[in-house]
C-alpha cells in the first residue's frame, strides 16, 4: 500500500479562503441544508424543507468493502502508526437516519504504475449527504491551443508532483467524526486507545480521503496558496480553466512563463527561444523549496524539467505542437472498443466516455463528426442498459475507430477518412429516409 511515513502533518485551514475555513471548522458546515433534522440539527429560518429520515436514507448508498480482515488489521496498525487514524466512541458518531448504523466509507485499493496499491475510501455514504466546495475548474484541453509562439520559438516543460499530498494534509478536528471508515473493531485490537464504556472503536481517517468529493478541490487550493504566498508561483502567470494564458504583449521577444497547480501537479510552461537555456529552471526550484517548506514532499521519481517533448496536466507538448496526452487516453480505447463491439450501453456511462472521446478529438476535429448519434443516446435519462440506437449501431465501429486513430496517430489523414466515409454513409441514410432533399 503506498502510503507516507508520517501522514496529516499539515493543517489545511490556514491556507484555505475564509469561506471554506468556517465552514470546515462546524461540525454540519458541510451537510446538505436539507438533511439537518435528520442528523440532530437545528433547522436554521433559511433552510428548506427538511427531507424526512427515509428520504435521506435512500440518498445513501452502500459503501464498498473489498479487504480482508486480516489485512484491515494490519492497515489500521500502520495508519495508527503513521498518525493517519484515530478511533472514536461511535455512539459520538453521525448515524445512517434509517439503520443507525455509523456512516461510515469503505475500502478498496487501486493499482499504481509503480506496482503498489493505491488506498481508496468509498466515501460515496458522505458524500450524499454533504455539499460540494466548488474551487477553479480544471484546465480544458482547449485552452492549451491558446499559447502564442513568435515564429522561432518553442514550448518547454517543468513539473513537480506532490508526494502524498492527500495524506499529509490534516482537515479540521470538526471533520474528523464524518470521516469514519471501515468496520468497528474491538478494543482489545488497539488497547492503548480504548475508550471507557465504548463498545468497540471506530476509526476515522485524519487525512484526506480519496474518495471524498471535496478532497481534489481542497488539496488543489491549499498546494496553489502555499505557491501563490510564497511568491513562487505570481498570480497573473496562473491558468485558470476557461481563460488560458495571458496574451502575450510582444510573441517572440523574451520569456514567458505560465505557472500553475492542479491537484498536485505544480507545472511551469516557458515560450521561448530554443538558445534559451533552462527558463523553468528558477520558478520550478522556487515551488519546489515552498511545497517542502510548507510539509509537502516532492516526488523524487516523478516530474520533469524544461522538456521539449513532455506531459502537462492532460496536453502533450512537443516544441510548437500541442495536442491530447495519448499515453493516459489511449486506454480509453479500450472501453471505446468495448461499447462498439456491444448492443446496449448504459447511457450515464456513454456520457461519461464520450467526454474523453471529445478531449481526444479536440485536436483532430474531424473525429467529433461520429460523436453527434452517440450523444442522443447518452442524454436518455435511464440508469439501466438501453438498446443502442440504429445510426450508433451502424457506426459504432467507425466511432471508435477514429477514436483510436485520433489518439495513436499523428498524421490525421486515417482519421479524415474515417469520418468523410462515415459522413457520406450518414447523409445517404438521411436522405433515403426522407430527411434530406437532393
Amino acid at each position: 500500500m503506498s502510503l507516507p511515513t508520517a501522514g496529516a502533518t499539515v493543517p489545511i485551514a490556514q491556507w484555505l479562503p475564509s469561506e471554506w475555513q468556517a465552514r470546515l471548522a462546524r461540525p454540519d458546515g458541510l451537510l446538505r441544508p436539507d438533511c439537518r433534522a435528520a442528523f440532530g440539527f437545528p433547522v436554521r429560518p433559511e433552510d428548506p424543507q427538511q427531507l424526512d429520515a427515509t428520504s435521506v436514507g435512500d440518498l445513501i448508498p452502500r459503501p464498498v468493502f473489498l479487504i480482508s480482515r486480516a489485512e484491515y488489521r494490519k492497515l489500521l496498525v500502520f495508519l495508527r502508526k503513521v498518525g493517519l487514524v484515530t478511533f472514536r466512541d461511535p455512539r459520538s458518531l453521525p448515524k445512517h437516519p434509517v439503520t443507525g448504523r455509523v456512516l461510515s466509507a469503505g475500502i478498496l485499493g487501486a493499482d499504481k504504475k509503480s506496482g503498489a496499491q493505491r488506498l481508496l475510501l468509498d466515501r460515496r455514504p458522505q458524500n450524499a449527504i454533504e455539499e460540494r466546495l466548488v474551487g477553479l475548474s480544471l484546465p480544458f484541453a482547449g485552452d492549451f491551443v491558446r499559447f502564442e509562439l513568435g515564429p522561432s520559438e518553442v514550448i518547454r516543460t517543468s513539473l513537480r508532483d506532490g508526494k502524498d499530498q492527500y495524506y499529509v494534509l490534516r482537515p479540521d478536528d470538526a471533520r474528523v467524526a464524518w470521516q469514519a471508515f471501515g468496520q468497528p473493531v474491538d478494543s482489545d485490537w488497539f488497547p492503548d486507545d480504548a475508550i471507557d464504556g465504548a463498545p468497540w472503536l471506530q476509526p476515522c481517517f485524519l487525512g484526506l480521503m480519496q474518495g471524498d468529493h471535496n478532497a481534489a478541490d481542497i488539496a488543489e487550493a491549499v498546494g496553489r496558496a502555499i505557491l501563490c504566498d510564497s511568491g513562487a508561483f505570481p498570480v497573473d502567470d496562473l491558468m485558470p480553466a476557461g481563460r488560458g494564458p495571458r496574451m502575450r504583449r510582444a510573441p517572440g521577444q523574451g520569456v514567458a512563463l505560465v505557472s500553475d497547480l492542479y491537484i498536485d501537479d505544480a507545472a511551469v510552461i516557458a515560450m521561448s527561444s530554443p538558445h534559451v537555456r533552462s527558463p523553468c529552471a528558477q520558478r520550478t526550484a522556487a515551488a519546489t523549496t515552498a511545497l517542502r517548506d510548507a510539509g509537502v514532499e516532492v516526488h523524487a521519481e516523478k516530474g520533469h524539467d524544461d522538456a521539449l517533448d513532455g506531459a502537462v496536466w492532460g496536453g502533450a507538448f512537443y516544441r510548437h505542437i500541442v495536442s491530447a496526452e495519448r499515453q493516459r487516453l489511449c486506454e480509453i480505447d479500450v472501453l471505446s472498443w468495448s461499447v462498439a463491439c456491444g448492443d446496449v450501453v448504459v447511457p450515464s456511462h456513454l456520457s461519461t466516455l464520450l467526454g474523453y472521446w471529445s478531449h481526444a478529438c479536440l485536436f483532430r476535429r474531424a473525429g467529433f463528426a461520429v460523436l453527434q448519434d452517440a450523444y442522443e443516446t447518452a442524454r436518455d435519462p435511464s440508469h439501466v442498459p438501453v438498446p443502442l440506437s440504429e445510426a450508433v449501431r451502424a457506426h459504432r465501429a467507425s466511432a471508435a475507430l477514429v477514436f483510436a486513430t485520433a489518439l495513436v496517430v499523428r498524421p490525421p489523414r486515417a482519421c479524415l477518412q474515417l469520418c468523410r466515409r462515415y459522413r457520406r454513409d450518414r447523409h445517404a441514410r438521411r436522405c433515403g429516409r426522407g430527411d434530406c432533399v437532393a
